[in-house]
């Protein structure tokens, strides 16, 4: 299926994150009814090269049936040496990122929100 459209619950839901991250968060179509989307300026942990990068990840045609699964971050981001768990190094896209294995187990549709998901790895990221 190829389509420029995204569902209703996809623009809700990138409309909730507009909300909380103003200016910052950029999206395109993924084709599928879903979104690609970035958050700029989130906080990195203490140490790692960059103070703050991107967050990137899909909202997927079937939100909020299903959470968010994964994330990336920039392969610029990566800190020295062997890599925390959850982080692994991989292609997406057609570019070097590092993929951020962290999923919501329990998930309720309806009630969690693409926001509380975001925010979750955005914590995780901040405490590195």
């Amino acid at each position: 299926m190829n389509t420029t459209v995204i569902t209703l619950d996809v623009a809700q839901a990138l409309a909730e994150l507009r909300e909380a991250f103003p200016n910052r968060v950029t999206s395109e179509p993924d084709d599928l009814g879903g979104a690609l989307v970035t958050i700029a300026g989130v906080s990195m942990p203490a140490g790692w090269p960059l103070t703050h990068s991107e967050l990137m990840f899909v909202i997927p045609f079937n939100f909020p049936a299903i959470p968010l699964y994964p994330y990336y971050i920039p392969a610029e981001a990566a800190p020295e040496g062997e890599l925390p768990n959850a982080l692994q190094r991989i292609d997406w896209r057609g570019a070097a990122v590092l993929q951020l294995s962290l999923r919501h187990t329990a998930w309720r549709p309806g009630v969690d929100t693409v926001l509380g998901s975001v925010l979750q790895a955005i914590d995780w990221l901040r405490c590195g």
